[in-house]
């Protein structure tokens, strides 16, 4: 089903908010794919035991959020892959919004520590010009 959907990001640390994606999404039972900003590609899965999000741009990364213990991240560039901890403190889904609050771990220190939020509502038939106007 073609939706809408705004992600938004939340630091815990900083405590700054930031729209990161307002974009025409497919929502696919638990998968939703979207284009951020017509280039990088996300793909969310979230399903009973864990959350995978993927990033498909000039890199790729692939978080894997396990809702009973340690997952991982993976960040593939041209220099080579990195590989995190993650940790799944918060998570909710129904029909109008996907959360999830973790922590990305880095040789035991925290270096990423967010919420993010999707919220979905019904398309919008506007184009991008008429929404302007």
């Amino acid at each position: 089903m073609r939706i809408h959907v705004r992600l938004r990001q939340k630091d815990r640390q900083t405590g700054e908010e930031k729209l990161v994606a307002d974009a025409s999404a497919v929502l696919n039972g638990s998968r939703l794919m979207y284009k951020e900003n017509d280039s990088a590609v996300h793909v969310i899965d979230f399903g009973e035991d864990e959350i995978i999000l993927r990033r498909k741009a000039d890199f790729e990364s692939c978080t894997v959020l396990r809702k009973d213990g340690i997952g991982e991240s993976l960040v593939k560039s041209e220099y080579g892959t990195i590989r995190m901890e993650t940790l799944l403190d918060q998570n909710e889904k129904n029909n109008t919004f996907w959360l999830v609050g973790y922590q990305v771990i880095s040789e035991g220190e925290t270096v990423l520590d967010q919420i993010l939020i999707w919220d979905f509502s019904e398309e919008n038939p506007l184009t991008d010009t008429e929404r302007n106007n």
